[in-house]
């Protein structure tokens, strides 16, 4: 039976810095996660390609913070 990885590793795309913040916090007491955090506005500008990034960090649980409608968070600039 293959070994399982000794860290579940959780990705969160999200538009708060205090979240992603937050996270790094979390990262050496939870004990069982890795959290991996990028910042909507990066996919949105084209600065990460999504799908290099998860190949690259290959992640259990994807958390996507959808914001609330507004010309800023829908609108592709």
């Amino acid at each position: 039976m293959a070994d399982l990885p000794s860290k579940r590793v959780v990705a969160v795309f999200n538009a708060s810095d205090e979240l992603v913040d937050l996270l790094h916090w979390m990262q050496p007491i939870s004990g069982a996660y890795e959290f991996i955090a990028c910042r909507i506005e990066t996919l949105k500008k084209g600065w990460v390609d999504l799908t290099e990034y998860l190949a690259e960090h290959n992640p259990h649980l994807m958390i996507f913070d959808i914001s609330p409608p507004s010309e800023e968070n829908w609108i592709r600039t």
